[in-house]
């Protein structure tokens, strides 16, 4: 690093003390000054040949012009591109040693012919073509000891914008150092083009990666564009000021291919991206429309280069094709500003930015004249403007994709919501399809038995009652247990039809046939008894297992009342709130004995079976002087959603 600073300032200064000695009156250059190398523009005479007709042996020393900012203006980049320019200078060799040299006449010379003048006989004389290595703009110059040479360099550069006429002689033994100064000393551009390259390499391989997963053709153009941008830059950064075949290719035509092609991918990428097909066509029409247009600008440089055309023609079509670029992307920006679309204006930031850097940059390059920037230095590189906007544009992209990702993703999150509450729905109406099929069964078989199984039991009693009057004098035992089972059955029948109907799956009406039975059926067996209630029972759901549960349990209790408690008094209270329906049934008999329980053990196991089914609980337990059972019910279980409620999807 030390030595690359030491030689860059032995460089610097030995330009600028030959520059200083370089007038119109001194243009002789003597060797014993080239210490290192000398650029040499004020010690040299130029001829422009725009008509192809001048040829060696005329050549006089009084035709050609000295080179100064007035003359200079007459070597236009046409006569150093498609023509021959004449440079002649004169050396010195005054020193007792040969020496040697190497002379270029700038930056981009695609050709180099050096030929001395012969004093005797009057005429050029070509000098041995010795180039160093793959630098084609270096021609090698030997001068024997106390001998002064005019030399003539006919050259021809490259067909570029980026030509640039700066003849130097360089020391052979400072060759080396002085093409790697030229290629380094960049402002440290070369290394920010290099991140910009690495960070581009990373977009895409990031790209690739997202289309591989989505097939999202938008991450493959996206990809393409960021593979085009990435190799455009690292050659411009890899040959900077190099002077070899494949830089010329990549000067004169692979540039500006790479950037056209790049932006065709760039704008499908846009199209794909924002799906202007649907939501906005003439955005997509123009984007159509200018991809086309940039393919024939595209097809139009590459025949004209192909065919060797002449750098005017090839310039246009270079120019034109970047004000194209630049047109269209000023319609984007002012399309996306009318439409105001959030991830749209994403991109139209990002294009924004890069359209006015690049344009910044395309006038440096045609015109190189600015006030506002400094002469020399890294704000006077016309790729920094161009690199600067690139990366801008690559982080609005960024924060573009993370916007949409997070709205698709919210998207997502909101579909998958709407298909669960669909597929709720969908099981919510089919369980209710079952219910109404099960009530409508139900209400049926109801039906079915009060209207032919009660008709039957009811005439079968009837029949018996009769039969019983008329042997009043002779009463036949078998006729008072036909009456009285035919009375039990019709009780239970209509038990069994109250459960089934779901007209009565309500707590009020369960609460009220349990009042009535409960009445009957202690008046029936002399049994005093009282039901407690709420006045306001709340509207609930009960189902008619759930009902009928309840009802057989209380019933096995009055039952076990009856045959073992010896009891007078048979007390109900019924409860309910939010959580709990809780049913108690008390006696005032000779209490509860567990050791006595053998003989209904049956009975109190079925009644705990009962409700363990309607996920209830069964208690038994002595309360005073007589016996405690106690039925509970979670609310939440008892209660069901009506059939005209409204379905969870709609809640």
């Amino acid at each position: 690093m030390m030595k690359h600073l030491i030689c860059t300032l032995l460089l610097l200064w030995t330009a600028g003390a030959t520059m200083g000695r370089g007038d119109s009156s001194h243009t002789i250059i003597r060797t014993d000054t080239i210490i290192r190398s000398v650029f040499i523009p004020s010690h040299i005479r130029f001829l422009t040949d725009l008509k192809d007709t001048i040829r060696l042996e005329n050549l006089r020393s009084d035709q050609f012009l000295p080179y100064n900012k007035k003359t200079s203006k007459k070597i236009s980049k046409k006569a150093m591109s498609d023509h021959y320019l004449f440079l002649f200078f004169e050396l010195e060799n005054g020193e007792e040693q040969p020496r040697s040299f190497y002379f270029s006449a700038g930056m981009l010379c695609k050709e180099t012919h050096l030929y001395a003048m012969d004093t005797v006989k009057k005429q050029w004389i070509p000098l041995p073509d010795i180039v160093p290595g793959s630098e084609q703009a270096y021609r090698q110059i030997n001068l024997p000891p106390g001998t002064p040479m005019k030399v003539l360099a006919k050259v021809k550069f490259a067909k570029t914008n980026v030509t640039l006429l700066k003849p130097v002689l360089v020391n052979e033994r400072f060759l080396s150092y002085h093409i790697s100064f030229e290629h380094n000393n960049w402002f440290g551009i070369n290394k920010l083009t290099y991140l910009l390259c690495g960070a581009l390499v990373l977009m895409l391989l990031f790209s690739m990666v997202t289309y591989l997963q989505n097939r999202k053709p938008e991450f493959l153009f996206y990809s393409l564009y960021a593979a085009c941008l990435a190799v455009l830059l690292y050659l411009k950064a890899a040959y900077f000021k190099l002077s070899v075949p494949f830089n010329f290719f990549n000067e004169e035509y692979l540039d500006l291919a790479l950037l056209l092609l790049g932006y065709i991918f760039y704008l499908e990428f846009t199209r794909k991206f924002l799906d202007t097909r649907t939501g906005y066509p003439l955005l997509n029409r123009l984007f159509q429309v200018a991809a086309l247009l940039l393919a024939g600008f595209l097809a139009t440089y590459t025949y004209l280069y192909l065919r060797n055309g002449s750098y005017n023609l090839l310039s246009a079509v270079e120019n034109y094709s970047k004000y194209f670029m630049f047109l269209i992307g000023l319609s984007y920006v002012i399309l996306g500003i009318m439409h105001r679309n959030r991830l749209m204006n994403y991109l139209v930031a990002g294009n924004l930015v890069n359209l006015l850097l690049a344009g910044f940059s395309q006038y440096l390059i045609v015109f190189n004249t600015s006030t506002l920037l400094p002469r020399t230095g890294i704000f006077r590189q016309s790729l920094l403007y161009f690199e600067v906007g690139i990366l801008l544009e690559m982080m609005f992209f960024l924060a573009g994709l993370a916007y949409k990702n997070r709205k698709e993703l919210i998207e997502k999150v909101l579909m998958q919501e709407a298909l669960r509450q669909e597929k709720e729905r969908q099981t919510y109406e089919r369980k209710l399809a079952v219910l109404q099929v099960q009530q409508q069964e139900r209400n049926r078989i109801s039906a079915d038995m009060h209207d032919e199984l009660g008709s039957g039991v009811t005439a079968i009693r009837l029949l018996s009652e009769l039969a019983i009057k008329k042997t009043k004098e002779q009463p036949l035992e078998e006729l008072a247990r036909i009456s009285f089972n035919a009375n039990d059955l019709m009780v239970k029948m209509n038990g069994i039809i109250w459960s089934m109907n779901s007209v009565h799956d309500t707590l009020d009406s369960f609460v009220a046939y349990i009042r009535a039975y409960v009445t009957e059926y202690c008046e029936a067996v002399q049994l005093n008894c009282g039901v407690d209630a709420p006045q306001q029972i709340p509207k609930r759901l009960l189902p008619g297992h759930i009902r009928r549960n309840l009802f057989l349990v209380v019933k096995e209790t009055l039952n076990n009342i009856v045959k073992h408690a010896q009891a007078s008094t048979v007390t109900i209270r019924i409860s309910c709130n939010e959580d709990l329906l809780q049913i108690s049934i008390s006696d005032n008999g000779r209490g509860f004995q567990p050791t006595e329980t053998r003989s209904y053990n049956n009975g109190l196991r079925n009644m705990r079976r009962r409700m363990e089914a309607v996920n209830g609980t069964f208690s038994i337990e002595p309360a005073g002087n007589g016996t405690q059972v106690t039925l509970l019910i979670p609310m939440d279980v008892a209660t069901w959603q009506p059939p005209a409620a409204t379905p969870p999807s709609q809640q």
